[in-house]
């Protein structure tokens, strides 16, 4: 049932990234150039400018390569004896069910919606197959290994997040591009084991594996680490925005670390790139956050950060503060959902007017 219900999320959720996906290629196709894709008023564009402005030229191989270590490791791990949760005969089985599965959704998206890449080199972007590749693999290991230890799935899904970005980076795909491609490549693993679990039983299955009830330690100091979206809302006045002097929009990825102090506070920071329409800001914070745990696996978080920020070379430097408040869920061990409403405020040290805004995002991440 578990797996079903993984499935029916992903489906869902990716249904809407693709319902989104066409409301884009409908607008940006035929008649408006791909380049000027850029610019359209999405998350998907203003991550992408994030890119364009830092690293226009930008290509590399490693993503296409990259995403195949995870089902690396986990043929050498159970080949060198390491026994997982299956034998090979059931594992590969079950592998094969989710590639199954995997590849007919990802062509089925790829030749319906008919997106159009960044780069202008093809209307097949729509999920990311490389992506869901990662995804898939990942939760392989996660599901024969993760088990026995949380660093078996720790490191594959951030191979496979890595891969993710990479693809962005490349300009091959879209921000929603890849959250598509993860979504797939998870559920349909888990779709995969829950055919393959119907059809072998108990046959197969190492007599040491126990999946135990899991148990979200509320009174546990953890370390958390998440990878951050967010889009950005520029507060003041519209004329200042229709004169130029104040950006309207932008996004924001980050990559945040909250390590703890006495229970339930501790000391946190982030390092973030972001779009401010077609200028890029970097960042660097720190500061104290709280938690407060309630229900059976939620988390309450509070949160005060300062620290520097760096804008055009016309107005480099800022002071940067932002104060937030995030709601955490853990659906398994070791991993955590959130979701997050920010106030930022980027100081002027040149006498340029102040940036306040309004950023709303999500983040997803490891804890031990």
């Amino acid at each position: 049932m578990k797996g079903l219900l993984y499935l029916t999320l992903s489906v869902l959720i990716t249904a809407g990234t693709a319902a989104s996906a066409w409301a884009q290629f409908a607008l940006t196709a035929p008649e408006i150039p791909v380049h000027s894709q850029a610019w359209q008023p999405s998350m998907d564009s203003d991550l992408r400018q994030i890119r364009l402005n830092a690293f226009p030229e930008l290509r590399f191989r490693a993503d296409d390569y990259i995403r195949c270590t995870p089902a690396a490791v986990l043929l050498l791990t159970k080949a060198f004896g390491y026994e997982g949760r299956s034998s090979w005969g059931r594992m590969l089985a079950a592998d094969a069910f989710s590639i199954a599965f995997m590849a007919a959704s990802v062509n089925g998206f790829k030749y319906t919606v008919c997106r159009m890449r960044p780069d202008g080199s093809a209307r097949n972007s729509f999920p990311s197959g490389h992506t869901a590749t990662a995804f898939t693999f990942a939760t392989m290991l996660h599901m024969e290994y993760g088990w026995r230890s949380p660093w078996f799935s720790i490191g594959a899904y951030t191979v496979a997040a890595a891969t993710g970005v990479m693809r962005m980076a490349n300009d091959r795909h879209w921000m929603t591009d890849v959250l598509a491609g993860a979504l797939i490549g998870i559920g349909s693993v888990h779709l995969g084991y829950l055919v393959n679990d119907l059809i072998f039983k108990d046959k197969g299955l190492n007599k040491a594996f126990r999946k135990e009830p899991f148990h979200y330690d509320k009174e546990a100091r953890v370390n958390d680490f998440d990878l951050i979206i967010a889009r950005r809302f520029v507060l003041g006045s519209k004329d200042l925005k229709e004169a130029g002097k104040l950006p309207d929009r932008g996004s924001s990825l980050a990559l945040s670390a909250s390590l703890p102090i006495i229970p339930r506070a501790g000391v946190m920071f982030r390092l973030g790139a972001g779009s401010l329409e077609n200028v890029n800001v970097y960042n660097a914070l720190t500061g104290g956050c709280w938690n407060l745990p309630f229900a059976s696996r939620g988390q309450f978080c509070a949160y005060l950060l300062a620290g520097y920020a760096r804008l055009t070379a016309e107005d480099p430097d800022r002071a940067d503060v932002v104060s937030g408040i995030s709601l955490a869920w853990c659906p398994a061990p070791s991993f955590k959902l959130k979701a997050f409403a920010e106030y930022e405020h980027l100081a002027s040290t040149h006498g340029s007017y102040p940036i306040p805004s309004i950023l709303l995002g999500v983040s997803s991440g490891f804890y031990f």
